[in-house]
């Protein structure tokens, strides 16, 4: 995307939409947070004007009315509740804790410290750089919640994508029972057009769409917007299930990509890798041995996710965060006890 707008829009424009990108999306800011709320909010209000004075009606029972207010305002307690949760902050008190729950697969993580945080970096963490911190299984900075997505809220932040996404399609199948409703009342459904021929045929469903969406705009748009949100949610919560099934997080998949992709081609990266050694031994001519320029090369079993204990266990393992532990390090510690 970010390389489309480069190429269509002028460098002024592009840089203007570049630093706006980067503002929301990459800093610590709570704009995009209070737009969720302003679009919920705003949404309930021309729901309670325009949309709950046709209930009852002819295809929506009176249980709606009071259904839609518990709705909204258990998605908006939940919202400010996961805005304000702790995604599994690493501190120096609660280290050994996470250092406890993964094993590292020197794969995708190895040992190693945070500079900023002067931590040992538990397996699947990483330091968010918008909240300035550690997060346990972090799975992405999120700017709708304000907040991160990690060990201990991943589960809430599911609930938040589903219950918006349920808002949404609970409010848009209102609509469209109320409009169904009206139709019939107005006998919109009978209504005829004339063609160029002079014959008359019945309106075309674009046609009465149309009519509706001029005399019932608002709740036309409510409409169309519930069902462009509710469809969006929904794919970004199947998404994220997706990923707990397969036991990988946001921040890994791409990990993963780079990994696959250097084990097809670690020939050539091998090569290059030489060339850049050569490059840097031509500027110090005697180099102190370093460790790290020992080229690594990747096995089939390196292609393994070892983090992916089994639907069953990985569902547990979000759900029950805090006194799950992983199957091998269980494995570990029986193994430990029985040699003991």
């Amino acid at each position: 995307m970010r390389n489309f707008f480069r190429k269509v829009l002028p460098t002024p424009l592009f840089q203007l939409y570049d630093k706006t990108q980067h503002y929301l999306f990459y800093s610590k800011n709570p704009i995009l947070a209070i737009f969720y709320f302003v679009m919920v909010f705003g949404g309930y209000i021309v729901y309670c004007q325009h949309t709950m004075p046709h209930i009852p009606g002819p295809y929506i029972g009176m249980f709606h009315f009071w259904g839609s207010h518990v709705n909204v305002a258990f998605v908006l307690g939940w919202f400010f509740y996961v805005v304000f949760s702790d995604p599994g902050e690493v501190t120096k008190e609660n280290v050994k804790f996470y250092l406890s729950k993964y094993h590292f697969d020197n794969v995708l993580y190895e040992r190693v410290a945070c500079k900023t945080c002067l931590i040992i970096r538990p397996p699947r963490s990483k330091h968010c750089r918008q909240c300035n911190r550690c997060v346990a299984r972090y799975d992405h900075h999120c700017p709708w919640i304000y907040n991160d997505v990690g060990a201990l809220n991943l589960w809430k932040f599911i609930v938040f994508l589903s219950s918006t996404s349920f808002l949404c399609a609970y409010c848009n199948w209102q609509t469209y029972q109320i409009m169904y409703g009206i139709c019939e009342e107005y006998s919109l459904f009978d209504l005829h057009t004339k063609t160029d021929d002079g014959l008359t045929i019945p309106i075309t469903t674009y046609q009465l769409f149309i009519i509706l969406l001029e005399q019932y705009w608002e709740i036309m748009c409510l409409a169309i917007f519930t069902a462009v949100m509710g469809i969006s949610l929904a794919v970004f919560c199947g998404h994220t299930l997706y990923q707990i099934w397969h036991g990988v997080t946001t921040n890994e998949t791409p990990k993963w990509s780079r990994v696959n992709w250097r084990f097809k081609n670690q020939q050539q990266v091998f090569e290059a890798w030489q060339e850049e050694i050569k490059e840097m031994e031509k500027k110090k001519p005697k180099p102190a041995p370093d460790p790290l320029h020992e080229f690594i090369w990747l096995e089939p079993r390196d292609l393994i996710n070892t983090y992916d204990n089994g639907w069953l266990e990985n569902f547990k393992e979000i759900l029950f965060y805090s006194s799950w532990k992983s199957p091998r390090l269980r494995a570990r510690e029986i193994q430990k006890k029985e040699e003991a």
